[in-house]
């Protein structure tokens, strides 16, 4: 009874040395998935910041095409005028 004693004890040191090693690995697992998601985070914070740019973008070349057409019909009416002198 004392070999089969002695065997399971070297039985459960062998799984509680895998369970170690899992457990250690698993670890190292979340601390990697959550270094990503941090990472994804910044991401999404970077390419959420680049959308708003983008509109704003978008919101000045607006602009600037009603003023480069307001600028061509004055500069229309003027060659206009310069015509009917002549």
């Amino acid at each position: 009874m004392l070999t089969e004693l002695q065997s399971m004890s070297k039985s459960l040191g062998s799984l509680k040395a895998l369970q170690e090693v899992d457990f250690s690995q698993t670890g190292d697992q979340l601390k990697a998935m959550n270094n990503f998601y941090t990472r994804m985070n910044e991401a999404m914070s970077t390419l959420n910041a680049s959308v708003e740019d983008t509109k704003q973008y978008q919101a000045q070349m607006s602009s600037l095409s009603k003023n480069l057409t307001s600028l061509n019909g004055v500069y229309g009416n003027i060659l206009s005028a310069y015509n009917v002198k002549a």
